[in-house]
């Protein structure tokens, strides 16, 4: 199962990602959370990301620490202010997290 293709009610909380190649690998990194992999494709970098990230928000929320990344993610996402204008091809993309899953809708 596709977890980006999952639509529920989702939230305004993005996460920052930069994507960008170096030695041959594809690296994916978010700007405000410790998630990082690399691919040896930029859909292999992708997708690793897409699941280290459910798993990191998996832990988050066993630990109880969930709420407060929410809101320090909130906090980036306002103080920048630029996600909506993202282009296609940028090395930047937005993933939004769901209000009552750990599944993620790309944006």
């Amino acid at each position: 199962m596709n977890l980006f293709k999952m639509k529920k009610k989702v939230s305004n909380v993005h996460i920052l990602v930069r994507f960008w190649q170096e030695d041959g690998v594809w690296n994916a990194s978010a700007m405000d959370i410790y998630v990082a992999v690399f691919g040896n494709s930029f859909e292999e970098a992708r997708s690793n990301f897409e699941e280290a990230l459910t798993r990191h928000f998996e832990v988050l929320r066993e630990m109880q620490q969930l709420p407060q990344t929410i809101r320090a993610l909130e906090r980036a996402a306002n103080a920048r202010g630029f996600y909506q204008r993202i282009e296609p091809g940028s090395p930047y993309e937005t993933f939004q997290l769901p209000t009552h899953e750990t599944h993620f809708a790309h944006a």
